[in-house]
């Protein structure tokens, strides 16, 4: 994942949390099961690079981090954006469904 990955999803945790929409037994459960997981992140994406990818495909720079890694590593990307889905497909890079 790119290392970006972690705050994104902690962002989305907590955000959830805060607004109530669950509790705080399963903000625990849902942070130790996310911490368990044997996620790498990749720090080797430059900011050049990630800039060029977002401007190129109208991405954000958010995406455009997840793009760039997948394209370099040649590995199937899964999203549900559409223009993500779109810089995919003009890249020739698979899209999981």
């Amino acid at each position: 994942m790119p290392s970006i990955w972690p705050l994104e999803v902690s962002n989305t945790l907590l955000t959830v949390w805060r607004r109530r929409r669950i509790k705080d037994g399963d903000f625990e459960r849902c942070f130790s099961a996310l911490s368990a997981l044997p996620i790498e992140t990749d720090t080797s994406a430059t900011l050049e690079q990630v800039i060029n990818i977002a401007r190129r495909f109208g991405l954000t720079s958010y995406d455009a981090a997840y793009l760039e890694l997948a394209q370099r590593r040649n590995v199937p990307l899964a999203t549900l954006d559409q223009q993500l889905r779109k810089a995919c497909k003009a890249l020739k890079l698979p899209v999981l469904p």
